[in-house]
């Protein structure tokens, strides 16, 4: 490959191959090729991204242990990893796509035109603090779980952080959220793992749940700060790259909107919903399901894996429906920002210890 951005869209590429194809040898091929772009493009994560793989592929455990020991330095990857750190913070957030990431930058105050950190493998952060809390700002690029895994083991190899926070926009179920809530997932579904039986699929999803302790006192921050809701709002429609409700959407802004805070079940899998099944999948695969999107699992996936406190917080863009609008995804990402920005250094948010703050 000539450049990084044309080995990651050769990665891409085998990736979404390898998932629409049945086991076989033509499907191991394509794995082994697979693993062995990860493994060239960024070896210091690659253990990482292996980890994630073993969940999402288990009948192919051997392949990618053995890829990972072949193709990877025999050496300790922690320690490796510790040596290439390049940024210090107290907490990573990572974004999705364009949208999301111009409204974190915006929730945090982060100026138009302000350079990035820029690092090694084509990865860069962008810098912000608030309340005495420091925070690098990440962007995906890409929806997905396996993409998700892979850029946070990028970010791994060169950001040193205390906790992790996944942040953007999702599908809410209709009638138990409305556009603009955030919801905090206090459950992570990964819900496409199935089982095929004669009557029919089986829905058999792998769970991931932060510590419970960090959701606890989300719902009093109305409690600590009445105002929050009402200045937010104000905030919001002053906003950097804020254009407007459109006037086909159903629900609109205006002084007296208030958010809602929500903990709940957040479904993660390779599914864009727009066809109005989210309620549906709610009634099938649990009861507290209040959001949907692509990226979630592999995001917990790693964090996991590597023992570190994470969070997934999404605002409310839609509902999943055919007539799917995209005028609340930067209001929806924007409050879901701030609500992290000022819910931690109250002590709502209990990722990091801010008792000397």
């Amino acid at each position: 490959m000539n450049s990084f951005d044309d080995q990651h869209s050769h990665i891409r590429a085998l990736l979404h191959a390898l998932d629409g194809m049945a086991a076989g040898p033509a499907r191991t091929m394509v794995l082994e090729q697979f693993l062995h772009e990860i493994c060239v493009s960024n070896p210091f994560a690659s253990t990482l991204i292996a980890s994630v793989l073993k969940a999402i592929y288990p009948n192919d455990v051997t392949l990618i242990a053995e890829a990972l020991a072949t193709r990877v330095p025999q050496q300790g990857s922690h320690a490796t990893i510790m040596t290439e750190k390049q940024v210090d913070v107290d907490i990573l957030l990572l974004t999705v796509k364009e949208n999301e990431f111009l409204a974190c930058l915006s929730a945090f105050g982060v100026a138009v035109g302000v350079p990035s950190v820029t690092l090694a493998h084509d990865c860069e952060v962008w810098r912000a603090e608030h309340s005495g809390v420091s925070y690098a700002i990440a962007i995906i690029g890409d929806d997905g779980n396996v993409e998700s895994a892979i850029a946070m083991g990028k970010l791994w190899s060169f950001v040193q952080f205390k906790a992790a926070i996944m942040v953007g926009m999702a599908a809410g179920v209709r009638g138990k959220t409305k556009l603009g809530d955030v919801v905090f997932g206090s459950t992570i579904l990964a819900y496409e793992f199935q089982r095929m039986t004669e009557t029919g699929p089986k829905y058999q999803p792998k769970v991931y749940s932060p510590a419970g302790r960090l959701l606890q006192r989300l719902p009093t921050l109305t409690q600590v700060s009445p105002d929050w809701s009402k200045n937010t709002t104000y905030d919001l429609l002053e906003a950097v790259g804020f254009e407007g409700i459109a006037d086909s959407e159903e629900e609109q802004l205006d002084p007296e909107w208030r958010t809602k805070i929500h903990t709940g079940a957040i479904l993660a899998g390779g599914k864009l919903i727009e066809d109005g099944s989210l309620p549906q999948m709610r009634d099938d695969l649990h009861a507290r399901v209040l959001a949907a999107e692509m990226e979630g699992a592999g995001f917990a996936a790693v964090c996991d894996n590597e023992r570190v406190p994470w969070v997934v917080v999404r605002g409310v863009a839609d509902y999943g429906e055919p007539q799917r609008r995209k005028s609340w995804q930067f209001p929806a990402t924007f409050i879901a920002c701030r609500l992290v920005r000022d819910a931690i250094p109250l002590g709502r948010l209990p990722v990091i210890d801010t008792s000397h703050l």
